[in-house]
């Protein structure tokens, strides 16, 4: 699907995206399995691309990102043990990928490798309603 994130480039390419408002999981994963990488997807906004089905918001925010967020990303990467991982990564969980709506891409701290060994989660909510406590 995409770039290597070793390079500063394919990082902010993917921050952005990840940034943009009203882009979901399911329409990120749409358009990068169309146009094949980010570079080429973002280069498509630029050119108006009508193929991309994006609200007049999003494509906003991606021809005028949110710099300063996409510079504290790569500020919390720089430190050690961080790691982004997009869906085709090979350290990706597998079974997230597997699930019907994966998050394109994981913002990682600590050893990566660890997300293929068993897991345990537990998955609330902060407000929850009379029936869910």
């Amino acid at each position: 699907m995409d770039d290597s994130l070793n390079d500063e480039a394919a990082q902010r390419r993917w921050l952005v995206l990840a940034r943009a408002p009203q882009l979901g999981s399911r329409s990120l994963v749409r358009l990068l399995r169309k146009f094949g990488s980010t570079e080429t997807l973002l280069a498509r906004i630029d050119d108006n691309d009508p193929e991309l089905g994006l609200k007049a918001e999003t494509l906003s925010h991606l021809r005028s990102p949110d710099w300063r967020r996409v510079e504290q990303d790569l500020q919390w990467l720089q430190r050690p043990g961080r790691h982004l991982l997009p869906l085709d990564h090979p350290l990706y969980p597998s079974l997230l990928r597997e699930t019907a709506d994966p998050p394109p891409l994981l913002f990682v701290s600590g050893d990566p490798r660890l997300l293929a060994s068993p897991q345990l989660a537990m998955v609330g909510s902060r407000n929850p309603s009379a029936s869910g406590r």
